[in-house]
């Protein structure tokens, strides 16, 4: 009798969860206008042919505003992939496609969004082989629960940037600017912006500049509160490479059919097709293997065709010919930072191999404020500084070298820091530069014996510094920096083999 009980609760509880996961269903195939009754035929009918699940319905706003478009609501699946789906005049939406019968199941999460509206998050049942139609409404949020976001936008001298475009959207897929809502506007003289009307949901805020990297991020406003968030767009960086592109079927860089070349890239519009160099004024689809992405100054390579078969690895930072043949694996379509001096591999869009080296990229600088001494993380260029003072305005500027400084004596790591600026003005910071432990077995150096050693910028004397190393971070780190000058890693001694 008790396991009786027990299985019936459980078909109850079952039955109850099956419907709950169900929205209101009100519409079907005949209440679709007759364009859009086309589209759905086509969709009846690659279901019948291949299966897989197809999602279509109607959203409405409970104050009978007008629905134009994806301009004014959000639909999205969110089952493993972000599937966008289309919405058209009146709030009828669909997919685009037919997607996999494996998307088919309880429990699949359908998000719809419009700016002063309650977010909805709906738990829906999703069958196999035909279309699953629903029927949403909006509910507009009361005056008194919504929020704000405002701040200010600086550029890298932290100066207030006027002009600068800010954009508000929701963090999910879309088809496109003309096709998700948006709110945006351009900062005052004084470098403002404001957003209001938000409800209680996670935005992303972005602010962009033609030549400047964008700056983007996510946040979800407290109800009835205001947000603040700052922006700060940093100049497009440019930086230069050396490749290698092996043009027959082998993964040899040592010999073959090998083409060779020099890269002078600027983040922004432009990428990388390693068997022509470089692609300039390309469109959206035209065929490349890299692209480089900045957020602020921190630079990343990424994929073009990042669900393909192509992919990249970071070698770090060895010696260039040393790469003579790429892996047989351990490709990855993932973003890897742009560091100068590492070697990179990549299988190309069409199976094909290329090495490539960066070798400078451009000064980056920081403002330091007196009031605010902010640890300043020059993350492209493996080092951050830590002001424990500074007695006015200044500002610091870094370059990296990736070659070995003729006035060294030792055995030194193939690159150096030229860090500059802060002239007449009293300071005091700690400097932390990082390592990669391969440049040291390839060397034949040990950790131990690592220092930190400063010049003038001539480069004719060097000095060692009190060094602390950090070997679980692989950093070296030096405290009460009262003076800038050139910067350099030496090994003391040397390892007999």
């Amino acid at each position: 009798m008790v396991t009786r009980k027990l299985i019936l609760g459980f078909l109850l509880f079952a039955l109850f969860f099956l419907f709950a996961c169900i929205p209101a269903v009100a519409v079907d195939y005949d209440d679709f206008p007759s364009e859009l009754q086309s589209i759905l035929d086509e969709r009846i009918a690659d279901l019948e042919a291949e299966g897989g699940i197809c999602i279509a319905g109607v959203v409405t706003k409970s104050d009978g505003a007008r629905i134009r478009g994806g301009k004014d609501v959000q639909v999205n699946l969110l089952d493993r992939a972000d599937v966008p789906l289309r919405v058209y005049e009146g709030g009828w939406f669909m997919m685009e496609r037919t997607h996999k019968s494996s998307n088919a199941g309880i429990g699949k999460r359908l998000i719809l969004r419009a700016f002063g509206y309650e977010p909805i998050d709906a738990s829906v049942t999703i069958p196999d082989g035909g279309i699953t139609y629903m029927e949403f409404e909006m509910t507009k949020t009361a005056p008194e629960n919504l929020a704000s976001v405002k701040g200010v936008v600086l550029d890298e001298a932290n100066y207030l940037f006027n002009g600068a475009h800010v954009s508000l959207s929701f963090p999910y897929a879309n088809y496109g600017v003309d096709a998700t809502p948006i709110m945006d506007m351009y900062t005052n003289i004084d470098g403002e912006y404001l957003f209001d009307g938000l409800s209680e949901c996670e935005y992303n805020l972005t602010a962009s500049a033609s030549g400047y990297a964008y700056h983007t991020g996510r946040f979800t406003p407290s109800i009835g509160e205001v947000t603040e968030r700052d922006r700060i767009l940093y100049p497009n960086r440019r930086i230069v490479i050396d490749y290698v592109y092996q043009a027959d079927d082998s993964r040899s860089f040592a010999e073959g059919d090998l083409k060779t070349g020099s890269i002078d890239w600027l983040c922004g519009k432009g990428g990388v097709d390693f068997s022509d160099g470089q692609v300039e004024g390309y469109d959206w689809e035209d065929p490349r293997d890299l692209e480089l992405l900045q957020d602020q100054d921190v630079l990343q390579f990424r994929n073009f065709y990042v669900n393909g078969e192509n992919g990249f690895y970071d070698a770090g930072a060895v010696d260039f010919n040393s790469v003579t043949e790429a892996e047989e694996g351990g490709y990855k379509t993932t973003k890897r930072r742009c560091i100068v001096g590492h070697v990179y591999v990549v299988k190309t869009y069409d199976l094909k191999y290329a090495k490539f080296i960066v070798k400078t990229n451009e000064c980056s600088f920081r403002t330091v404020s007196p009031e605010d001494l902010a640890v300043m993380e020059f993350a492209t260029y493996g080092l951050t500084i830590d002001f424990s003072e500074c007695n006015d305005y200044g500002q610091v500027y870094v370059r990296k070298y990736y070659s070995y400084h003729r006035g060294l004596v030792g055995v030194a790591l193939p690159y150096y820091w030229e860090i500059s600026g802060l002239d007449g003005l009293r300071y005091s910071a700690n400097l932390s530069v990082s390592y990669n432990e391969d440049e040291l077995l390839n060397l034949g150096i040990s950790e131990g014996n690592l220092a930190l050693y400063r010049a003038s910028y001539s480069g004719a004397n060097w000095d060692r510094l009190e060094t602390r190393i950090d070997t679980a971070n692989n950093t070296l780190q030096a405290e009460g920096i009262t003076s800038l000058g050139l910067f350099a890693i030496v090994a003391e001694q040397t390892v007999e083999e």
